[in-house]
């Protein structure tokens, strides 16, 4: 029996002294003051382990040798302390519940300090007895609070992380049995019993089951969190189905709450505005845009291209559930593709409602027009016939534009233009043979010769079209086209003085289907849409911007071949 006991207590050494090292370690690398009330609690423990081991077995001499182990006295009677702290220290608790820890602690501790310790042969005096009493009532108290702290609050939390803590609150049950049984059940000196052996396989149940909350190996996370991975999966489901924002949001933010064990979830743009949101807990303040930072530690903002993705989490969950933090942001990256999806589902059924639109105004002319032709012919004058056949054909010729643009886009979404050096001047002069000013306009080129950029010659032809088209029908009587380069790049301006665009058109512009109010004829809005594509597609670009003085300047730019 002596033989086991020598080697459980080796084991519980062994097992404490490395719980010791492991929460240090774990203070060191993530801070923060749980992180800091369990390296103290354990570093106490793990001191005591190591100077159990370097005392000699008959003690020692002299009144440094009795400081030295009051010192000790007090570690061990901090330890509870400690640890009741770092249970605690995740949710506020009433005060008088902290001051009761405060007061039991010290009430252990005091009479240490100014007893004469009894010596290894010694027998101690009977108040001994109740001072052991008192300091069951100490260890009592605070690991019992410590073992419900952990319990409860593991109520509604990730599996993770719940268990994590359960497990921890089993361990500091174990702990407080030890020091119950060792106040109960008295042993004689020099004997070695099975309840001394019970206390000590106790004892080490409790260092694992501390060091498994701590730090679960992989595997065993990896166990545990299988009930949050089948949601993420039926979540990402989700996500891959959705076509709206709507359908995003409802579908991850109830699972991005229960990962996180929070209350509440919710998506903002980058401005801030509310995209969707499941449950309680947020604030206006936590849904701001892009940029701010909550205050609130359980409060996590995860950033996105499209916005963020806030989660009012549980208190325990950034201490407990780190990995489920990382988890979060890979969520939220899914959130994000599913987001610019759903987007991309918006514009298309805009588009098409748009598209069906335009092309329903030239047919419903089209109808009208034959069915006069139709039911009139006989009463309309050669005059009026010619008039209703104008008519036809504008509103003809109308409904090909309208098409042949909705085709061009198509046909940019799927193909690849073939890009080459072109000189950008060449194709200035063909667009400007085949696209003369009007009577009234006035259009001045200065690009220099062989501006050689990266491009297609046809894409360039189209992009300089619809927009020379835009400043003889919406512009003033002069425009110039402008060429600057620099060491990369070569930026082609076309400016005119006419009214400019609208400040309320201008974000819009390059939209399909929007058009200005002013001007000559009507164009299907295409136009630009189209040009932006192309001028993309050359690896190139294409903005709006009002000039000093007035007047409107589109720029595009290229890369210099």
């Amino acid at each position: 029996m002596d033989t086991a006991h020598g080697v459980l207590q080796a084991i519980s050494s062994a097992s404490f002294g490395a719980l010791g090292l492991l929460t240090i370690v774990l203070w060191l690398r993530r801070g923060g003051r749980q992180n800091a009330w369990a390296a103290a609690a354990f570093a106490s423990i793990g001191i005591i382990v190591l100077v159990g081991l370097l005392l000699p077995e008959d003690g020692g001499e002299g009144l440094g040798y009795e400081i030295f182990v009051k010192a000790i006295l007090v570690l061990l009677f901090a330890f509870p302390y400690f640890l009741y702290r770092f249970a605690t220290s995740f949710r506020p608790q009433h005060p008088a519940w902290g001051f009761i820890a405060a007061v039991l602690t010290i009430a252990a501790t005091a009479p240490f300090l100014f007893i004469t310790l009894p010596g290894p042969d010694e027998d101690p005096p009977s108040w001994f007895r109740w001072l052991a009493i008192l300091i069951a009532v100490q260890w009592t108290y605070l690991f019992v609070s410590v073992a419900v702290a952990l319990w409860r609050g593991g109520r509604g939390q990730p599996t993770l992380s719940r268990r994590r803590m359960r497990v921890m609150a089993v361990a500091a049950a174990a702990l407080d049995l030890v020091i119950v049984i060792g106040v109960i059940v008295p042993t004689e000196r020099g004997e070695v019993t099975v309840t001394q052996l019970v206390t000590s396989s106790i004892g080490i149940l409790a260092a694992l089951l501390f060091g498994l909350g701590f730090a679960p190996p992989k595997l065993v996370r990896t166990t545990w969190r299988l009930p949050e991975q089948d949601a993420l999966l039926h979540a990402v489901e989700g996500m891959l189905l959705a076509t709206s924002t709507e359908e995003v949001t409802s579908t991850i933010l109830p699972h991005t709450a229960k990962i996180m064990g929070g209350s509440g979830a919710a998506l903002v743009s980058p401005s801030g505005a509310l995209l969707g949101q499941y449950g309680t807990g947020l604030q206006p303040e936590d849904l701001r845009g892009n940029g701010h930072t909550p205050t609130d530690p359980s409060v996590l903002r995860v950033p996105l291209k499209g916005g963020a993705l806030v989660v009012r989490a549980s208190p325990y969950s950034p201490y407990f559930g780190r990995e489920e933090v990382t988890l979060l942001r890979s969520l939220g990256n899914l959130a994000d593709l599913a987001l610019e999806r759903s987007a991309v589902y918006d514009r298309e059924r805009e588009f098409i409602a748009n598209a069906a639109h335009e092309l329903r105004t030239p047919l419903t002319a089209i109808t009208g027009l034959t069915a006069t032709l139709t039911e009139y012919r006989a009463r309309l004058t050669d005059d009026q016939v010619e008039e209703v056949l104008e008519g036809l054909g504008r509103q003809c010729n109308r409904a090909t534009t309208l098409v042949n643009n909705l085709l061009d886009l198509a046909r940019l979404t799927h193909e690849t233009i073939e890009l080459r050096a072109t000189d950008l001047a060449v194709v200035i002069d063909r667009v400007m043979a085949a696209l003369p000013p009007p009577e009234g306009k006035n259009v001045r080129v200065n690009v220099p010769p062989e501006s050689l950029v990266h491009a297609a010659a046809d894409s360039v032809d189209q992009v300089l079209v619809n927009v020379l088209r835009n400043a003889y029908r919406y512009g003033g009587p002069n425009v110039s086209v402008d060429a600057v380069t620099d060491a990369t790049t070569l930026r082609l301006s076309i400016t005119d003085d006419g009214p400019g665009v609208d400040p309320d058109l201008a974000p819009i512009l390059f939209d399909a289907f929007t058009r200005g109010t002013t001007g000559q004829g009507s164009g299907s809005g295409l136009g630009l849409t189209i040009s932006r594509r192309l001028a993309e597609a050359m690896g190139g670009s294409i903005r709006y911007e009002t000039p000093e003085g007035g007047g409107s300047r589109f720029v595009l730019t290229f890369r210099r071949a």
